[in-house]
């Protein structure tokens, strides 16, 4: 017999668990691969975490010391886990050594900020405001395969995320403990630094996903001056921005704010000063027009799937068959004049465009749109492979290219950060 253990502790300020030292209790030998956990049926995005252990366990040995944190939560007393393996079998091989990419890493205490500003206006906003999102399970690649959903079920958004979402005052090993407190902030991300190799610190590197960090991508990008470093304050006046399609990054509401867009020309469909019926003039439109642009202006569209209406009058109507059906998802497939229903395509909708009257908290809680392609009919056209097709010339990779050109961008501002303490290091000071 074989038992696999695993410890467990809720933390994160009461949103999710922390799983640690993952092992196989067996006196035989166990092969094992990828270790997925689900908090009351789901899985959340750093769940990935463990996706690269492919090793051979038992002798009740710890599998690796990187900790595993799920952020899908209702209550200690409640929740209930479940672990899936890729694979997991009994083998004539010897049990591993610790994989090395779970020892925790090594901090360097004691440093200090001499570039405290250049810390706080530049690469601050990074860690704390720009938002990322998983680049495949419960991610980027994910909705765009299930995108718009189906059996009469709107697929779920990709979830958006921060640096700081894991790396609170509970993580492990990198802890952003406060932003309130800019000098200890920034020593802990000094204490991360590579100065012998600025591209392999691990501050860099957490960028990347390598090792057993979340693969994530980066997806908003704020705006930054002429020098690109500094980033540009949110101004609600600056009519020029707002038309562009930048929109304010606040974090919880405090200041800073910044200005900031989502990826443009990617996958995800964002709304222009044309759907919303917006003067190119700023000042030749109405202040409720304007309160409508700085809300949704450069925001993702949000979708409005059809329903099904009453089909009493229809010549095919028996009670017992449609009325069920009244207000359910319309699918792709359905077709009202004839009676002919299927559950199993996908969803039927069109872009909700807001008006004057709308919040943004009221309509964030529809479903992203995808700059999808579509037939006369409305429905989503598909290549020879059954795959959906998108209103842009650029491939799958140009659209990759453009996450890691983003990537990069943050990377180097970083890099710039510590290269200036790093010149303070040689100097002697």
């Amino acid at each position: 017999a074989a038992f696999f253990k695993v410890e467990v502790k809720a933390s994160l300020d009461g949103q999710g668990y922390i799983f640690r030292n993952p092992r196989i209790s067996s006196t035989s030998s166990i092969a094992i691969k990828k270790i997925r956990v689900f908090v009351n049926g789901t899985t959340s995005f750093s769940d990935a975490t463990w996706n690269n252990i492919d090793i051979v366990a038992g002798d009740d040995k710890v599998i690796t010391f990187s900790p595993l944190i799920a952020l899908t939560k209702f209550s200690p007393s409640t929740d209930f886990f479940q672990f899936t393996f890729e694979k997991i079998a009994q083998t004539d091989k010897t049990i591993s050594e610790l994989d090395p990419r779970g020892t925790a890493p090594r901090l360097v205490e004691g440093r200090k900020c001499r570039e405290l500003d250049l810390f706080l206006d530049t690469v601050k906003p990074i860690l704390r405001n720009a938002r990322l999102m998983l680049k495949d399970d419960m991610g980027i690649n994910d909705y765009i395969g299930s995108f718009p959903g189906s059996e009469r079920t709107a697929k779920n958004d990709p979830n958006t995320y921060q640096c700081m979402t894991c790396h609170n005052d509970n993580h492990p090993y990198f802890k952003m403990t406060t932003f309130d407190y800019p000098e200890i902030l920034c020593a802990q991300a000094l204490s991360r630094v590579d100065f012998s190799n600025y591209r392999e610190s691990l501050l860099v590197r957490g960028l990347d996903g390598s090792g057993v960090h979340p693969k994530l991508h980066f997806i908003e990008e704020l705006q930054y001056a002429a020098d690109s470093k500094t980033i540009i304050p949110y101004e609600e006046n600056d009519g020029n921005r707002i038309l562009s399609g930048q929109f304010k990054n606040q974090f919880n509401g405090t200041a800073p704010a910044y200005f900031s867009r989502w990826l443009p020309n990617y996958y995800f469909a964002l709304y222009s000063k044309e759907d919303l019926g917006m003067n190119s003039t700023w000042n030749n439109n109405s202040e409720s027009k304007k309160s409508l642009a700085r809300n949704f202006l450069g925001q993702f569209q949000r979708i409005e799937p059809h329903l099904i209406p009453d089909l009493s009058n229809k010549t095919y109507y028996e009670a017992f068959t449609h009325d069920i059906l009244k207000g359910k998802i319309l699918s792709e497939e359905d077709n009202l004049d004839t009676g002919i229903f299927k559950e199993k395509a996908r969803v039927s909708y069109e872009i909700y465009n807001p008006k004057e009257s709308d919040t943004f908290a009221k309509v964030s809680t529809k479903k992203m749109a995808l700059i999808v392609r579509k037939d006369g009919n409305n429905k989503i056209l598909k290549d020879a492979k059954g795959k959906i097709t998108f209103e842009t010339n650029l491939s799958a990779e140009d659209m990759n290219d453009k996450v890691e050109e983003l990537k990069s961008k943050y990377r180097n501002v970083i890099m710039s950060w510590i290269e200036k303490e790093h010149d303070h290091i040689k100097k002697g000071e």
